[in-house]
């Protein structure tokens, strides 16, 4: 045999199965990238990740003189639970129109997107936007974020008013914390919209 085609032979036979072996390693990583996006695909609504249904992605609290109002948690899988306590001042009990625990139920969709916004307010302009707004005396707003990577407790009347502003259109807040029309204490807790020149 001719010393040069056996060892052409030889190289080509190696060539083939290092082609092979490279074929059988590609493959599975090909599947794997193919089956991450489309995973993606069929779950857009997995933007963030939250630990446990039981663990509340966002916590909402208002309090008055150190005696909290109500509380607002809103969950991964977009159960809402809102509770509203009585205070008492100068001796008399004062409510908000609902007491006690009230539910909702939103999508994991819309909790993504509560959180993405949240994320993306103006943290560095808040001194500027709170000049603005100014403050209600004895009045205290809490925000409590819960993700797998990030946690942020906010003392925030602000960033509070501009969630409340997004949450009163998903979820019933509204009527939970504001008298209906007519009655004398109506317009006293409502949540409003934001002013046009305080949009972030």
């Amino acid at each position: 045999m001719n010393f040069n085609n056996a060892v052409q032979t030889t190289i080509r036979w190696n060539a083939g199965w290092i082609l092979r072996l490279t074929a059988l390693w590609l493959f599975p990583v090909i599947l794997l990238y193919v089956d991450s996006n489309a995973s993606a695909q069929e779950r857009p609504d997995a933007v963030f990740k939250f630990g446990n249904d039981s663990d509340p992605v966002f916590e909402f609290q208002e309090r008055y003189r150190g005696q909290s109002e109500y509380s607002l948690k809103i969950y991964a899988d977009g159960k809402v639970v809102f509770h509203g306590y009585t205070l008492i001042l100068h001796d008399n009990p004062v409510q908000r129109p609902a007491v006690g625990e009230h539910y909702n139920q939103i999508t994991r969709q819309q909790v993504n997107e509560l959180s993405k916004y949240f994320l993306a307010l103006s943290f560095k302009e808040l001194k500027k936007y709170e000049e603005k707004m100014g403050y209600f005396e004895g009045s205290i707003q809490l925000i409590f974020f819960r993700s797998t990577y990030v946690h942020i407790d906010m003392l925030e009347p602000l960033f509070f008013k501009a969630m409340m502003a997004k949450i009163k259109k998903i979820t019933d807040i509204q009527k939970w914390v504001c008298y209906p029309k007519g009655h004398p204490q109506y317009g006293e807790h409502c949540l409003e919209d934001l002013p046009e020149d305080l949009q972030f």
